[in-house]
């Protein structure tokens, strides 16, 4: 006897997969009777007519290791659902979460997995409302959602290893809307000289220390107590212009002076010479 294949729960459409075309078609009939002798049959998936664009886009701001990501699109029709999947570097980066976006309007339904390997992230989310195509379509952006990221390692290696390896955009007759993807790139910075506030910040017994050359510049950071008295002194040594924030790459106290002994709790500053710049900031050993 010929073995049948066993068929999964939520496969609305029956083409082998559980997606956000099935989320669609039972928004689409939601409420809806169906005569007992009626089924209901959904309709085929066939690929849409339309295009669009669909980019990662990454707020950074300066000394903090949270990153909000944002999935933009530019579609020119109307949008029932969106599923995606992301890969990156678990060693570099993790997923905090994932919410939805301005896309889709209060009455929807989102569904983030929580089982996945490591360095996966998927999520989905359908509009239960009745919605019609639009009659005169405008081309307009729209953020489908924002991935809370928090950075392990160097901020731009990160970002590189954050991929969208699928996207899947469904319109209100349960049809794929077809759209490119366009990948985070690396931006040129214009870079500055400053020095950023440690952290952490109280720290026992070890900290680090960000900044950001303008110019390839001979680094060294000195140490000193609430006395004035110097503590310690880092020399970083000639270093390229760039960021310089993440642990890999920002200056590191281990928080014991010159001759290796534990510093006492109290405030201590830091200043750093790098060419003709030079900057002080103030900070707390607490034990």
């Amino acid at each position: 006897t010929k073995e049948k294949t066993p068929k999964l729960i939520g496969d609305i459409n029956k083409d082998g997969h559980v997606d956000v075309f099935d989320l669609a078609l039972v928004a689409i009939h939601f409420g809806e009777q169906y005569q007992l002798d009626q089924p209901a049959s959904a309709p085929s998936i066939v690929q849409g007519s339309s295009s669009g664009s669909v980019s990662l886009k990454p707020e950074v701001e300066d000394n903090t290791p949270l990153v909000d990501v944002y999935l933009s699109a530019k579609l020119v029709e109307s949008l029932k659902g969106y599923q995606f999947s992301l890969s990156y570097d678990p060693s570099l980066l993790s997923v905090l979460g994932i919410e939805d976006g301005n896309a889709l309007g209060e009455d929807c339904f989102s569904f983030e997995p929580t089982v996945l390997k490591a360095g996966e992230a998927k999520f989905a989310s359908v509009d239960l409302r009745q919605l019609e195509l639009m009659k005169s379509p405008i081309e307009r952006e729209i953020t489908l959602a924002k991935v809370v990221i928090k950075i392990h390692g160097d901020r731009d290696e990160a970002l590189s290893s954050l991929k969208l390896d699928e996207i899947v955009l469904s319109n209100p007759q349960g049809y794929r809307i077809p759209v490119t993807y366009q990948p985070i790139e690396p931006t040129m910075k214009a870079y500055r000289f400053s020095l950023s506030q440690n952290y952490p910040n109280p720290f026992n017994p070890e900290t680090w220390i960000p900044y950001h050359l303008a110019v390839d510049s001979h680094v060294e950071i000195l140490i000193y107590d609430s006395t004035g008295q110097k503590v310690r002194q880092l020399k970083a040594g000639w270093q390229v212009a760039g960021d310089y924030q993440g642990k890999n790459r920002a200056a590191y106290w281990d928080g014991k002076n010159k001759l290796g002994e534990p510093v006492a709790s109290g405030v201590y500053f830091y200043t750093i010479h790098a060419g003709e710049f030079k900057d002080t900031r103030k900070m707390l050993m607490m034990k």
